[in-house]
């Protein structure tokens, strides 16, 4: 039997009317495809609610996926605030778990367009950490499946998706054998932002197969901020220099 849970945090600038800081209608989707058989739920705007500059949208109990005996959920929508300037800047991030039955799953999780007044200079960074258990004792493997390497969580700006500024991929593949096994990923790395111009919308999606009888977790993070403080600035700097 499949089983499948996500948990979504999506972030509105809170520092300008929510007019001027917007998601698309639907506001994430979620596919799967098992053999023969497919399963999609879409999340949109009306599903949830707005409480100032925040949209939340939840469910308690799990949610059927077409007849690939996946589901979907417990799930929640809210806002990020960072925890540094309390600011809530732009920021989409994901949580998620999915299980395989008997046959390996392919699942794409795409984000909405998150759309805020233009950021310039902005930064930017994304993280990912994902975990695959094997359960059978046969191994388990999880393939990324995005973009031409192969990537199971990607980024963009400046345009929905394939159609943005791309802005990383992270995390090719992930095998574990009789037990567990994680990988977690961040760019430009050490927690540090990196340059790109002006910026004004962004988007992720996650997309990989699963083998049979494993499970995958994680978590992935997209930010994009203003000009961040002077000592990250200097230390990046100082990294690029010794890339040099």
């Amino acid at each position: 039997m499949h089983g499948f849970r996500l948990v979504a945090l999506i972030s509105l600038l809170a520092a300008v009317p929510l007019s001027l800081a917007a998601l698309d209608d639907v506001v994430l989707t979620i596919e799967a495809a098992a053999q023969d058989s497919f399963g999609s739920i879409t999340i949109t705007e009306e599903d949830g609610w707005w409480e100032g500059s925040t949209f939340y949208w939840e469910t308690s109990v799990p949610l059927a996926l077409g007849d690939t005996g996946a589901t979907f959920g417990p799930a929640v929508v809210t806002s990020y605030v960072d925890p540094v300037s309390g600011r809530a800047y732009p920021a989409i991030n994901v949580g998620f778990s999915v299980s395989a039955g008997a046959t390996d799953i392919n699942v794409l999780i795409s984000s909405a367009l998150l759309s805020f007044p233009e950021i310039s200079p902005a930064f930017a960074r994304a993280s990912a950490a994902f975990t695959v258990t094997d359960f059978m004792g046969a191994g388990a493997t999880l393939t990324g499946t995005g973009g031409l390497d192969g990537m199971a969580y990607r980024t963009w700006y400046n345009g929905y998706l394939e159609s943005g500024n791309e802005f990383c991929g992270l995390i090719d593949q992930i095998y574990a054998q009789a037990g567990s096994f994680g990988v977690a990923e961040d760019y430009p790395g050490g927690g540090l932002y990196l340059p790109v111009g002006a910026a004004h919308d962004m988007s992720s999606q996650i997309s990989f197969n699963l083998t049979a009888f494993g499970l995958a977790s994680g978590s992935a993070t997209f930010e994009i901020i203003p000009e961040p403080g002077t000592v990250l600035l200097l230390i990046a700097g100082l990294g690029l220099l010794r890339r040099r």
